[in-house]
């Protein structure tokens, strides 16, 4: 890690990672979740993944809201300004994991069920929703 003159700033690089690190966690368990609730059919499950998807939602906003605001007060460069990008890109894309997660509610509705008695071939689930 580098060595900043102003320790505020690396404890803000640090809290920005420790952010997107928990953020990780969170799509990693909207994800399994939602597989389980599909391959279980368990409703409960599928309106908690459903619920929580507006945490991830938060957590994208408060991480880019803070990444920005320290690209254009800090002006960072190099491996800081990588770093800082890099947190608001995979914020972005584990936001877009969630919701992808959430999807389940819609597949849920459409195929009534019939997506769970194929989940373990990964070839039939749209047959298994067309009608």
């Amino acid at each position: 890690m580098n060595q900043h003159t102003v320790k505020a700033y690396g404890d803000e690089l640090n809290q920005i990672t420790a952010e997107v690190a928990r953020m990780g966690g969170l799509a990693e368990a909207q994800v399994a979740d939602s597989i389980d609730s599909v391959a279980r059919r368990d409703v409960g499950l599928a309106r908690a993944v459903i619920e929580r998807d507006g945490k991830l939602d938060q957590l994208h906003r408060d991480i880019e809201k803070k990444a920005i605001r320290m690209i254009a007060l800090r002006q960072p460069v190099a491996s800081d300004l990588r770093r800082t990008y890099g947190a608001i890109k995979m914020a972005s894309d584990l936001e877009r994991t969630g919701d992808l997660a959430s999807a389940a509610r819609v597949l849920r509705g459409a195929c009534r069920g019939e997506l769970a008695r194929h989940a373990g071939d990964a070839r039939r689930p749209r047959q298994a929703c067309v009608h």
